[in-house]
């Protein structure tokens, strides 16, 4: 837990591996996951740190330059998803189930 979750009331964080199992226990079947944000994550994390200092959220607006940067990076990185590469790492967690 960072700053960040204190700040916006975040009370718990989950793996990819503990998505699937909660998942499962619901009735989920053909369930994918992955982490998504996963280009982006370092610079995440490098944020949260440095904000940190302040007691507060890192989550803010940027420039317009900057969002579509990063909006480019993560068109790039649902590209690979949709093709079924699955990250290692990541700032959140997409995941897709059918229910059975």
């Amino acid at each position: 837990m960072s700053e960040h979750d204190r700040a916006v009331s975040n009370i718990r964080r989950y793996s990819a591996t503990h998505v699937v199992s909660l998942l499962r226990q619901a009735g989920f079947i053909k369930i994918k996951a992955t982490y998504w944000n996963t280009i982006l994550f370092p610079l995440m994390v490098l944020q949260r740190i440095v904000v940190a200092k302040q007691g507060a959220s890192d989550v803010m607006l940027f420039r317009k330059p900057i969002n579509m940067l990063f909006r480019t990076i993560l068109r790039a990185e649902n590209h690979f998803i949709t093709r079924g590469f699955r990250f290692p790492a990541g700032g959140s967690i997409l995941a897709i189930a059918m229910k059975s």
